[in-house]
């Protein structure tokens, strides 16, 4: 029984029983509300200054709990921010090298991109149309 907090405890006391099924008698109010388990809580002082003290760190600090969520989420969010970024580095250090390296990759890319042509062709460019919904 020691390692259970004392209002855990049963009651010794019989005045503190709030019921005495063997004479069939009502305690009083009082004796009542010292009997209950959350009267013996509340009246723990270290109980109710650790309550308050999660209560204002969860919602009345500064740092409460929906700020650091918040925060949370926006650093997901710039994580898988930064790795796009880093994928796109790759892609265009790539592509870079491509076109430092190959004539022919350089041509296309110009075609492609930039709409560029030689003097002695036409180019005709053919965009998609959008469906029109009804």
């Amino acid at each position: 029984m020691d390692s259970f907090p004392f209002y855990f405890y049963p009651v010794e006391n019989e005045e503190e029983i709030p019921f005495d099924s063997a004479q069939g008698e009502k305690q009083s109010l009082g004796k009542k509300i010292k009997g209950n388990v959350w009267y013996r809580i509340g009246k723990n002082k270290y109980i109710l200054v650790v309550t308050f003290f999660l209560v204002w760190m969860m919602f009345f600090d500064n740092n409460n709990w929906f700020y650091l969520s918040k925060l949370t989420d926006e650093a997901h969010l710039k994580q898988s921010e930064k790795a796009w970024y880093k994928h796109e580095i790759k892609e265009s250090e790539r592509e870079l090298t491509e076109l430092t390296t190959d004539l022919k990759a350089l041509a296309k890319f110009g075609r492609e991109k930039y709409y560029m042509k030689k003097s002695n062709e036409d180019v005709f460019v053919f965009f998609p149309v959008a469906e029109k919904k009804p």
